[in-house]
């Protein structure tokens, strides 16, 4: 019953965050292709192409869009987001294996208020100190103030509670002429 209850204090958004990555640029010894996949919570997203990257060429454009819904709640009395973190990884695959080369954190949050931005941020947990992804971060807000924000994506698996034979509801024949 609790897991219902708005939280006293805080304001629902939903929003679709549209993420575009414009390249990587990485410094490895060998030839690979680079792909970046994005992960909140259980969900997961991954560029469809790969790219081939080189010792002599080291930016690989992706130039791809992913997509995903996010429920940021809002504190009320200090007007501000709370965090809601998301991660990109950069892998590599080579001939014979695939591996992850780097890696950003990320607050959703920060980006609620701003509808658009780009930067260039440095990878995480890299070879290469100076490697980079470079991201435009779009927003729509999607629905203001939700109801039950938390559970709104388990709402699709639920089926009528009241579909029995001596259900009280009177259904209308559509095709009656």
């Amino acid at each position: 019953m609790s897991r219902f209850a708005k939280k006293v204090g805080h304001k629902s958004n939903r929003f679709q965050f549209d993420v575009t990555v414009y390249f990587v640029e990485i410094h490895i010894p060998i030839e690979a292709k680079v792909f970046v996949i994005w992960k909140r919570g259980a969900k997961r997203i991954e560029t469809r192409g790969k790219v081939q990257i080189t010792p002599d060429n080291p930016k690989g454009e992706l130039n791809e869009t992913m997509s995903m819904l996010a429920t940021l709640s809002k504190d009320t009395v200090k007007n501000k987001y709370i965090e809601k973190n998301t991660t990109f990884t950069v892998k590599v695959l080579t001939d014979t294996k695939m591996k992850s080369i780097g890696m950003i954190k990320m607050n959703l949050a920060k980006f609620a208020e701003k509808p658009e931005h780009e930067e260039e941020f440095v990878l995480k947990k890299c070879p290469d100190r100076n490697a980079i992804i470079s991201l435009k971060i779009k927003n729509t807000l999607l629905q203001a103030d939700c109801k039950d924000a938390d559970t709104l994506s388990q709402m699709t698996d639920l089926r009528s509670l009241d579909s029995a034979p001596d259900s009280h509801f009177d259904f209308e024949d559509l095709k009656k002429d």
